[in-house]
């Protein structure tokens, strides 16, 4: 029997994952009328990072630095949020070039549903999973993504 190439092995993770959350979604917002606005899985990640960084300036460049996506995508992403009134893009006094990002109150409530979402994918990612495990994992899983990311800095 031959192993699976790690590469392989992470896109059907990702196809999996992505499968449980399509069947599974919290990423609607029901507005006032009683209608609902769809938001993609990236932009809940948006949303969720924002979440947790209330107390810190994100601007655009920070989310393309942590979730690795360059700079259009970020922008298409952070604009149908806000066209759908999830964020707002904030001047800062400090320099006039520079907007922050912030979640707008109709966000925040939803934010709470994408992170009790996110737990339960997370429990059901690591189920039967040790802590050492899981530690190891990650430990590989970062030095994955700094072998790419020096190819791609190179």
């Amino acid at each position: 029997m031959s192993e699976k190439e790690v590469g392989r092995l992470l896109s059907e993770i990702n196809n999996l994952m992505l499968r449980e959350i399509i069947n599974n979604p919290p990423y609607e917002i029901e507005d006032e009328g009683c209608t609902f606005t769809p938001i993609s899985y990236s932009a809940s990640c948006v949303m969720a990072y924002l979440n947790d960084h209330t107390n810190t300036d994100i601007f655009q460049r920070d989310i393309e630095r942590e979730f690795h996506v360059r700079r259009s995508t970020v922008s298409k992403v952070l604009t149908s949020l806000e066209q759908k009134q999830l964020i707002k893009r904030v001047k800062v006094e400090y320099d006039r070039r520079l907007k922050k990002i912030v979640l707008t109150d109709k966000a925040k409530q939803f934010t709470q549903k994408l992170s009790e979402h996110r737990m339960v994918l997370e429990d059901k990612l690591t189920h039967s999973i040790s802590e050492q495990e899981l530690n190891a994992f990650r430990t590989t899983l970062e030095k994955l993504k700094r072998n790419l990311s020096k190819e791609e800095n190179e």
